[in-house]
């Protein structure tokens, strides 16, 4: 599964980290350069040629940090009142608002190399020293993450508890 990973992840190498959002409890990192349009409901929005779509134990550090991670979802932000009712997924949490210092304070950062294990698990090196990291915690077969191409859905590549998928 290693060199399934890191060929998958390969074609991110020298191309922007362009903007990161979640989806539910679902991380989603871009990449490539961010073209703009407006979706069928005439909102506005940002596509990359790759985005990498995260259900699993994930973290974005530095040499002696962790920026932010997976379980800053479920955290309100440091804005947020603690004696009001927290609701993860319509309130401002701490993974918002960590990634949006990331995105608008550090940008350009593009990716300058990746590795992979066996079970599943990826580093991707950027240029600013950080270091986004994937690491699946559960034993079951389902889906942990994906690299999807938003124009070749044949170059995505679907690494699940039970292997690549096809």
């Amino acid at each position: 599964m290693k060199k399934e990973i890191e060929k998958g992840l390969s074609r991110l190498i020298g191309l922007p980290f362009s903007a990161a959002s979640r989806a539910g409890s679902m991380a989603v990192f871009k990449f490539g350069e961010v073209t703009r349009g407006t979706d069928k409901w005439g909102n506005e929005t940002e596509e990359t040629k790759w985005s990498l779509n995260i259900q699993c134990c994930w973290r974005i550090s530095n040499s002696s940090k962790i920026i932010t991670a997976s379980h800053d979802l479920y955290l309100p932000s440091s804005g947020e009142i603690e004696n009001q009712e927290f609701n993860w997924e319509e309130d401002m949490n701490l993974f918002d608002e960590k990634i949006k210092l990331v995105t608008e304070s550090v940008f350009p950062i593009e990716v300058v190399s990746i590795s992979a294990d066996e079970l599943g698990g990826a580093k991707i090196y950027l240029s600013n020293r950080m270091i986004l990291e994937i690491f699946p915690d559960e034993s079951g077969d389902e889906e942990f993450w994906r690299i999807h191409n938003r124009s070749d859905a044949n170059l995505d590549l679907v690494v699940a508890g039970n292997g690549i998928e096809d």
